[in-house]
């Protein structure tokens, strides 16, 4: 259970985090369904980018075979997607 000024970082991550996850919901009005989509996706490895860099978190095999099956996805999704009809 937190103590004392645990609560108000516990409340501070909270309010950031769902601040965060409003933004991106607003700025998802602002693009393309299939652009909002490789946005989303590609948010995964940006936060394990930022794990390394700040927490120096260990990139392991794993999480680097996971990444390149992200981005191979977002290649192809690009790739073999139709251009979208603009409005």
């Amino acid at each position: 259970m937190p103590q004392g000024g645990q609560w108000t970082l516990l409340t501070a991550s909270a309010a950031v985090g769902v601040a965060g996850q409003v933004c991106i919901t607003y700025g998802y009005k602002y693009i393309t369904a299939r652009a909002g989509s490789l946005v989303s996706t590609s948010r995964i490895l940006y936060a394990v980018i930022l794990g390394m860099l700040v927490f120096g978190e260990a990139l392991t095999w794993r999480v680097f075979a996971g990444g390149v099956l992200i981005m191979m996805s977002i290649v192809t999704v690009t790739i073999l997607s139709k251009p979208e009809k603009e409005p």
